[in-house]
């Protein structure tokens, strides 16, 4: 049996709340192993189900919890970097990227502002 749980939590708790979560993943992944450590106490069969089972759970739980810290990641920018529409950014690798392209834009726009300050500057009035 499965629930949904909804709940809020400061921006910065965001990272070690998700961390408590991916960490507990460990625990059926230890039980998976050891299952496979000890097979030949029951029947192979189902120690080998057994331990696909949990596997798979659990690789399916890290893939939401994956999916649920690059939403927040893009969540997180969305408002801060504009985003072309059409171009969805689908994992933490192209997030990054997108990211950085936008830091490189910052960079350059504020050197052009610095630019325009400098020139302002070195204009002296002229008398009439």
């Amino acid at each position: 049996m499965r629930a949904t749980i909804s709940f809020d939590i400061n921006l910065d708790q965001v990272e070690d709340t998700m961390g408590a979560l991916v960490n507990q993943q460990s625990n059926a992944l230890r039980v998976a192993a050891n299952i496979l450590d000890n097979a030949g106490r029951a029947t192979l069969l189902e120690e080998v189900t057994e331990a696909i089972d949990l596997v798979e759970s659990s690789a399916i739980q890290l893939q939401q919890y994956r999916d649920m810290l690059v939403s927040f990641e893009q969540a997180k920018f969305e408002t801060m970097l504009p985003q072309q529409a059409g171009q969805p950014v689908h994992n933490l690798g192209q997030l990054r990227e997108t990211v950085e392209s936008m830091k490189g834009l910052d960079g350059f726009l504020a050197g052009i502002g610095d630019q325009e300050e400098g020139d302002s500057d070195d204009q002296v009035p002229e008398e009439g």
